[in-house]
């Protein structure tokens, strides 16, 4: 045995002492990956007698290795993924047998233990993607925390919408969020601005920033392409839709160490937020890379992660579940009541799911598919108005969510505009598509992602930015452009003190 992989060490007669010791320093981290590595035949063959005979040697080191560490598994850390990746390895990742609720049962829970109240934010990580029963899979569940994370999104949407998604009453003592490394369209200003938020309104809460790198920030030097593209690269993918087993090990075959590089992208964002005195957080860490050996450290860590390499697994989960814990643990966390009133609130609506909308509108709220509405503008009328109001002294600024699809274009594009009375509601009429477009006040709404791969189509939710509006009573009207197969769809409004670019990324 060489270890997972017979480049990441070459046992050379001159020096076999310490190589041995490196081999020993490895195998503590990767003794779980032993059994699923097989030694090329071939390659065996063609050792010479000296160096299988120091090979016979390592195999006896590992069977007492792999017996001091099954002894003292216990005193590691509790959330040390180098524990979880030695005893949960072979249950959950290689037998694919064993449900979250067994492995979580082995672990306390300090949250529900101390019936702390807690909120979740994140992306599709934290939603729980890949897992057949995200509400209860997903590190959340676990946790029984309210999972408010959202697919395929950044932070902007919790920042602009934060009244909304807590809401007036809820009181919270735990506050998780997760947007990097995972999030690449997040601002440093929306970080801030929700954890501002949520500061403001919970000055007890615990408020922990997430960052749990992924082996999907790796780059192979020589090509400049992720490690999991490069995995799919070199792996016969003919018949298959996922990664098939020991693909990731047999394309690190064909690579050395020097070959692959790590990027943290924005994790000083983090550090940032959590350090800032109106947030006072803490961020939860997976220990960075060791880029002495970046194979050895994506091996470590490609049992928390599905096939994707970016999404957590069932064990993933369950250690991410475990270091928050134990974090709320050591801290000695315990419930507080006191909430101060919202320093600012905002408006974002979604009739996506419900078919209901409380504002008022002269267009027909149309069930286009099982349980997915949308407030639908005719090409035929002179108008498709939303009526707006906005409760505070100040102006708010509007984001409109709306149908799109990619590659093909399903839905016709639309001019927005923002009228403050009813008396230039009804001049609009009489204007154009192109009328309305010339003006500076417009906004062209685009309805199709035409970069989108023609095997990977979409149909989702889009959040455009549109203007401002006025304090009091508003109209938003819709001009579409012209007929396409299905008619310009609005699922939704975002009316937010703070505006952060001109889309937000939040798949519903």
């Amino acid at each position: 045995i060489v270890c997972t992989n017979t480049n990441l060490f070459v046992i050379k007669y001159s020096s076999y002492v310490s190589q041995l010791t490196s081999l020993f320093n490895c195998i503590r981290l990767s003794a779980c990956f032993v059994r699923r590595k097989e030694i090329d035949k071939k390659i065996m063959s063609s050792l010479s007698s000296v160096t299988r005979r120091y090979m016979r040697i390592c195999s006896v080191a590992i069977v007492f290795m792999m017996l001091h560490i099954f002894l003292n598994t216990d005193q590691s850390p509790p959330s040390s993924p180098r524990r979880f990746l030695q005893a949960k390895t072979d249950e959950a990742e290689d037998t694919n047998t064993t449900t979250s609720d067994s492995i979580s049962s082995v672990e306390s829970n300090y949250v529900s233990e101390n019936n702390l109240r807690m909120l979740s934010f994140g992306t599709s990580r934290t939603w729980g993607s890949g897992m057949n029963h995200p509400k209860t899979e997903a590190y959340p569940g676990l946790l029984n925390s309210r999972n408010e994370a959202i697919r395929a999104s950044d932070s902007n949407y919790p920042a602009m919408c934060t009244y909304s998604m807590v809401g007036e009453h809820d009181i919270v003592d735990v506050i998780t969020i997760e947007y990097m490394p995972m999030s690449f369209w997040g601002t440093r200003d929306s970080i801030l601005q929700l954890g501002r938020r949520l500061r403001q309104r919970f000055p007890d809460a615990t408020i922990i920033f997430l960052n749990v790198w992924t082996p999907h920030q790796f780059f192979h030097k020589g090509t400049n392409i992720g490690l999991r593209q490069f995995v799919i690269d070199n792996t016969d993918m003919t018949g298959k839709v996922v990664l098939p087993e020991g693909a990731l090990e047999e394309a690190l075959q064909k690579t050395s160490n020097q070959d692959w590089e790590f990027y943290g992208f924005n994790e000083d964002w983090l550090e940032d937020a959590a350090n800032d005195p109106l947030i006072n957080g803490t961020v939860l860490s997976l220990a960075p890379p060791n880029m002495e050996d970046p194979m050895l450290a994506i091996l470590s860590v490609a049992p928390l992660y599905l096939k994707d390499m970016s999404h957590f697994s069932k064990l993933g989960h369950v250690w991410t579940k475990n270091l928050i814990s134990d974090f709320l643990q050591e801290q000695n966390k315990k419930r507080s009541d006191r909430v101060n009133p919202w320093e600012s609130t905002d408006q974002c609506l979604s009739w996506f799911e419900t078919g209901q909308s409380p504002l008022g509108t002269n267009m027909h709220m149309h069930e286009f598919s099982p349980t997915k509405f949308a407030l639908e503008a005719q090409l035929s009328k002179s108008i498709n108005f939303i009526e707006l109001v906005n409760e505070n002294s100040h102006p708010e600024f509007l984001y409109l969510s709306h149908m799109s699809t990619g590659p093909n274009a399903f839905y016709p594009d639309a001019i927005a505009e923002i009228y403050s009375n009813m008396t230039e509601l009804e001049f609009s009429k009489s204007m154009s598509f192109h009328d309305v477009k010339k003006k500076t006040s417009s906004k062209h709404i685009l309805t199709c992602y035409n970069e989108t791969p023609p095997q990977l189509p979409v149909h989702v939710v889009s959040h455009h930015y549109i203007g401002e509006v006025p304090p009091g009573r508003s109209f938003l009207t819709l001009k579409p452009n012209m007929k396409k197969p299905y008619p310009f769809r609005s699922v939704g409004i975002i009316l937010s003190p703070k505006a952060f670019g001109d889309k937000v990324e939040a798949i519903f």
